[in-house]
């Protein structure tokens, strides 16, 4: 059992390099699509909104139905339905029929977190925070991968291209998980997860503090980075293949985040940490939208995407305990909703605000709601309503 465990746990990790490469190639490809159907900033982000809308809905629906329903069927539909959509999307000879294509799309690629968070949170036994940070930084290494091998493509081909071709892994991944054997439903939880049966506080008050935490964060964070192929591209004048690398770098900073935040989640507490990276990201976004110097960008964008990425394994470790009770599938489902509509509305209001004072101003102003997010935290934190979840997690 242990063995099928691990087999899982890797598969998962390879499952999730590909599907974060749905999460991010619209942003890429964004400024060639903007200018071959004239889309404004707020159509452009428009048009984000639209399928991280699907994405969000579809996470929550998906997850809660997984609690119900083979997980490991959803998954591999999800993994076949991406692949199909996203290469008619390609092959599509206007906005209408991408528009449509990348919408349907959209439901694949809402099927794999909350299911993946929710076998990962079962079969886990111990340290929970480093196999969350591997998660986490294996996303981040298919993304960046996908960036730099996109934005040498784009020089090459048309950018329906690079989607269809983009659509090839997750039908290989399909294929690789129906010939995988289906984790078993009855992984024992760990040991230390069973202690906290009475001692786990279950408070709606503080749930709902945490999403609001979670919210301001992830509007700093995938706002600006939405835009950052586009503002590299139209403000400071750089070729395709620097704006490509260039926004790589932020995950290239998240493939080494995601494991430096969670084995540091595991040894100093996970709440600490999640409120240090937060707190970092704010002068971070604000440089960003200040330097004239493009060279500058690259380096800025890998301490950010080492800070953001560090809050996330800690994020979903300290959701897990403050969400005992509830149905694994229906709480990561709801974590995913709630990052996705965030991350829907964010690309819209971004390009709306860019549209009346420019990108730049606009990515400095987006400090703002990171900033929030640590004061909230913080507060709250002081007052002590955390007390008892920093007894429990560090």
């Amino acid at each position: 059992m242990k063995s099928r465990v691990k087999r899982f746990i890797r598969l998962s990790y390879i499952g999730h390099s590909i599907n974060e490469i749905y999460w991010f190639i619209l942003p890429l490809l964004l400024p060639k699509i903007l200018y071959e159907f004239r889309l404004s900033y707020f159509g452009a982000g428009g048009l984000l909104t639209l399928y991280l809308v699907m994405v969000s809905l579809f996470s929550f629906l998906i997850g809660k139905a997984s609690d119900y329903l083979p997980r490991w069927r959803i998954l591999i539909a999800g993994f076949f339905l991406t692949s199909f959509c996203f290469a008619a999307a390609g092959a599509s000879s206007n906005l209408v029929s991408l528009i449509l294509f990348l919408s349907v799309g959209a439901i694949g690629v809402s099927a794999f977190h909350p299911i993946a968070y929710a076998l990962l949170d079962e079969s886990a036994v111990r340290q929970k925070g480093s196999i969350f940070g591997n998660f986490e930084a294996w996303g981040m290494a298919g993304v960046f991968v996908m960036f730099v091998i996109n934005g040498l493509l784009l020089n090459i081909f048309s950018w329906r291209t690079v989607l269809i071709v983009s659509a090839l892994p997750s039908l290989m991944m399909a294929f690789v998980a129906l010939s995988t054997t289906a984790p078993s439903s009855s992984i024992p939880k760990s040991e230390p997860q069973k202690n906290f049966t009475n001692t786990a506080p279950r408070s709606f008050l503080l749930l709902l503090i945490f999403f609001v935490t979670v919210v301001f964060r992830i509007v700093s964070i995938l706002g600006v980075l939405n835009f950052v192929p586009t503002y590299l591209m139209q403000d400071l004048a750089v070729e395709e293949h620097f704006a490509a690398i260039s926004s790589g770098f932020y995950f290239l900073g998240a493939l080494l985040g995601a494991r430096i935040g969670g084995k540091a989640g595991d040894s100093f507490g996970h709440l600490k940490i999640l409120m240090i990276t937060t707190v970092a990201m704010t002068p971070v976004i604000a440089l960003i939208g200040s330097v004239k110097n493009p060279w500058y960008i690259p380096f800025l964008l890998l301490i950010f995407g080492i800070s953001a990425s560090s809050a996330a394994p800690n994020q979903n470790y300290v959701l897990s305990l403050l969400s005992k009770g509830m149905g694994r599938g229906a709480t990561f489902g709801i974590l995913v909703g709630i990052l996705t509509i965030t991350n829907a509305l964010s690309p819209l209001l971004f390009g709306y605000s860019a549209d009346i004072i420019g990108i730049s101003r606009t990515i400095r102003l987006y400090s703002i709601p990171m900033g929030l997010s640590f004061a909230l935290f913080a507060a709250f934190n002081a007052a002590g309503l955390f007390r008892s979840v920093n007894k429990v997690i560090e």
